[in-house]
């Protein structure tokens, strides 16, 4: 068999989807309530704004890696120091825990400035007229937001190392 079968099995009662386009997600049903070709253009637009997320989510992880650097930098110098034989021991933060947190907050909002940035830059490139310039970026910065806000709820709780 060289592709896919026709039909899929049922599972718990419901046929898996058929066709060559995945089913639409729960944003996509919001985006588009009507069938038809509408459809098309929310998949479109979630590809096309898809690379605005980039910044946020490249913050997000130099956030994150960030506070592994600077919590845990000065244990390359202790284990280093134990393999020829030291005992120093001592804390392995480079500097204080407000300050890493500090740092990564201003890493998501650079990141978060940059993905709103990069969708303002999209839709004004894609659309000509204000109006629809705004009503495809609006949902869009709303969905920056929403997981800027994410990531700083996730950076506010405590990080257990793993020494």
């Amino acid at each position: 068999m060289t592709g896919p079968p026709r039909r899929w099995p049922a599972v718990r009662g419901r046929r898996h989807h058929r066709g060559g386009h995945p089913p639409r997600g729960a944003l996509a049903r919001l985006g588009a309530p009507t069938p038809g070709p509408d459809h098309r253009r929310v998949k479109t637009n979630f590809a096309r704004f898809g690379y605005a997320l980039i910044p946020l989510d490249v913050a997000g992880h130099l956030a994150h890696n960030l506070f592994h650097l600077l919590a845990e930098g000065k244990s390359v110098y202790y284990t280093t120091a134990a393999l020829f034989g030291s005992t120093a021991t001592g804390d392995p933060a480079l500097v204080s825990a407000p300050t890493i947190q500090l740092l990564q907050f201003a890493l998501l909002a650079l990141g978060m400035a940059g993905s709103v940035y990069t969708a303002r830059r999209i839709a004004h490139r894609r659309y000509q007229t204000a109006t629809r310039r705004r009503a495809t970026l609006t949902p869009y910065v709303a969905i920056i937001a929403l997981l800027g806000a994410v990531n700083v709820w996730l950076f506010l709780l405590p990080m257990a190392h793993r020494m």
